[in-house]
């Protein structure tokens, strides 16, 4: 069983790769309200749109039973303890043993300030400094044309994308993405959910690079891999395509696909 998951996961990838996989894109990027898409977080309030947190690490196989216990009582405090604390998602890569993905939403960036000040939190912050990683990401950014949803934890299948657009095409991307975000919503009953935002702390890097870019993260729920897949089988899903297809983007894509623990 174990075999044919790994068979279809990688043909999932693999029918993903290019414009396919790259068409995930289309839900990582935010449409940054106007086309102003530098977003400028300090013009929006608590009240308007959540504060995320997209994480990924590889913990050492050592360290696995360590994590997993203490990522699931912080998941469970950060919930119970915490008024303004809106999601928290942990799932294993389906095809990377040991990479986590985590996504984190609260009312504010002021809200996950007070979240980094709680006890639990710096027990993560204690666990983080005896060197249990052999790598990790990390992007904050805010939910773009997204109202604040408190959600229980619960089994899905997720997707984190990090895409990196170029300014130029910028306006033209969020049009696109604007519709892949409505549509995933509005008519695939398998989306649980689906935001995106411009990460706040990218820094274009300009070596090696035509034209300067703009960083936008993602994360989409589905009730199962079957969810996610008849999602990129969908007309809007073709747009993005051929969004793609015009080649907007300074560098590849980054995608992740995982199943919640």
């Amino acid at each position: 069983n174990n075999n044919n998951n790994n068979n279809n996961n990688k043909m999932i990838l693999h029918q993903l790769h290019h414009p396919m996989l790259l068409t995930l894109l289309t839900f990582l990027t935010p449409p940054l309200l106007h086309s102003n898409f530098h977003f400028q977080a300090q013009a929006l309030t608590s009240h308007q749109i959540p504060y995320a947190v997209n994480l990924r690490v590889q913990i050492q196989p050592q360290r696995r039973t360590d994590f997993l216990n203490l990522i699931r009582q912080n998941q469970k405090l950060t919930l119970e303890t915490e008024s303004d604390a809106l999601q928290y998602v942990v799932g294993e890569d389906v095809d990377t043993p040991n990479v986590f993905h985590i996504h984190e939403q609260f009312l504010s960036a002021k809200a996950f300030d007070v979240h980094r000040d709680t006890d639990h939190a710096k027990e993560w912050a204690a666990f983080k400094g005896t060197g249990p990683f052999l790598d990790s990401s990390l992007d904050f950014y805010y939910c773009a044309n997204t109202k604040p949803c408190r959600r229980d934890v619960r089994e899905l299948f997720g997707v984190h994308v990090q895409v990196f657009v170029k300014k130029s095409r910028c306006e033209e991307f969020l049009k696109v993405i604007d519709n892949s975000r409505r549509k995933s919503l509005e008519v695939e009953e398998k989306c649980l959910q689906y935001v995106y935002g411009s990460c706040v702390d990218y820094v274009s890097d300009d070596d090696g690079v035509e034209e300067e870019d703009c960083k936008f993260v993602l994360h989409e729920e589905y009730t199962s891999q079957e969810g996610f897949v008849e999602h990129t089988q969908t007309d809007h899903f073709k747009v993005w395509e051929e969004f793609v297809e015009s080649k907007p983007f300074t560098k590849d894509p980054v995608i992740s696909l995982f199943e919640t623990i």
